[in-house]
């Protein structure tokens, strides 16, 4: 088989495994922040204001939000002892060519006192989960447990402990994945392992404005950090299955054509 054959049996291959890998963690990052330390970015600076460092979208974030490092990983933490927000703008429409499905992906080192919560959030004018939360993953680590919400509504909980590669005292990556042209939550994942039992549809009506992380402040010994920000696009599985499906027809078409050559 000469070069060319080669490369559309990769695309193919390539395509399946982004498609049916059990999670929408994949596609086009759209926005992406690893909040590094570096020119404007200082420790101790305001993340509120500041460019993400891909996608050229401004952070909204609380007065307390503040850039930080340890001298081997930067991020985002708190410096007083108030709830936290960060967030930037995010609407389906303006990403219209890239799919239907968005993923927020977030590392979080939940270091807090008990009853401290943090959150991955899709959300309406902001992302105070409860009153614009659209979609959100709340992460605790004194429960050891996740929660998938839509406003004040539980969807679904695991404990995060079922996930072998999760850490309690480190980074561990979230993800969620909303599908808003369905109104459909159809992927959560912890570091890379695929939690969620089922897709759920939502009963809301408000578009997605809004994507970020919130922090629950309960006490002096907080110290939760957030690191590696993105948001992804990719289409539906049904159109990539229709794409997986074309490309398809046209190998099996040219291998035809070569045989009978």
């Amino acid at each position: 088989m000469n070069k060319w054959m080669k490369a559309l049996g990769g695309m193919v291959a390539v395509l399946h495994i982004s498609a049916f890998a059990g999670s929408y963690a994949y596609g086009t990052e759209v926005i992406s922040d690893t909040f590094e330390i570096t020119g404007a970015r200082v420790a101790g600076s305001l993340l509120g204001g500041s460019t993400a460092e891909l996608g050229g979208v401004t952070w909204t974030a609380s007065a307390s939000c503040i850039l930080g490092t340890d001298g081997t990983d930067d991020y985002v933490t708190s410096n007083t002892n108030t709830n936290v927000a960060g967030y930037v703008p995010f609407s389906f429409g303006a990403y219209d060519g890239y799919g239907d499905v968005a993923t927020i992906s977030l590392d979080v080192s939940p270091i807090g006192a008990s009853g401290t919560w943090t959150a991955l959030v899709f959300g309406r004018n902001g992302v105070s989960p409860t009153t614009n939360g659209v979609a959100w993953l709340s992460i605790s680590k004194n429960t050891g447990t996740w929660s998938l919400m839509t406003y004040t509504t539980t969807l679904e909980t695991g404990n995060l402990t079922d996930v072998a590669s999760y850490s309690a005292t480190g980074f561990n990556d979230y993800t969620l994945s909303y599908d808003q042209s369905n109104r459909t939550i159809v992927g959560v994942t912890i570091n890379g392992v695929d939690v969620l039992s089922q897709d759920y549809v939502l009963s809301t009506t408000s578009d997605v404005v809004a994507a970020g992380f919130f922090k629950q402040y309960s006490g002096s010994t907080d110290q939760t950090k957030f690191n590696s920000f993105g948001v992804s696009v990719i289409p539906e599985l049904s159109t990539v299955s229709l794409l997986i499906g074309g490309v398809s027809l046209v190998m099996t078409g040219l291998l035809r054509r070569r045989s009978r050559g």
